[in-house]
């Protein structure tokens, strides 16, 4: 009973320790990223530059049209109890709202 219970104490202490360990190594090696000109949306913008085509992925779709969609909008300014940017029909809701 004691060699078993020994048994997979052993085996456990072990394997966290090689857990540890790989953990150790990690933080003071971490992996390098790539260079700047290797990254492939800098090969992407590059290849574009040049007039070929390429493939793009739905991230880049949806992150071109989130950027548009943050650029079209306009700047509103903000004044304390009213403010220029919102509709007439959320100020009614608000007014419905209030305490």
């Amino acid at each position: 009973m004691v060699l078993l219970f020994a048994g997979l104490v052993g085996v456990t202490f072990f394997a966290l320790l090689v857990w540890a360990g790989t953990m150790v190594y990690r933080l003071y090696n971490p992996e390098h990223p790539r260079p700047f000109h290797e990254h492939p949306v800098v090969q992407r913008e590059r290849a574009t530059a040049e007039g070929e085509h390429v493939s793009v992925g739905v991230r880049e779709i949806r992150a071109d049209r989130r950027r548009a969609h943050r650029d079209a909008e306009t700047q509103r300014e903000y004044v304390w109890g009213r403010s220029e940017g919102i509709p007439e029909a959320w100020r009614e809701d608000l007014w419905t709202r209030r305490n």
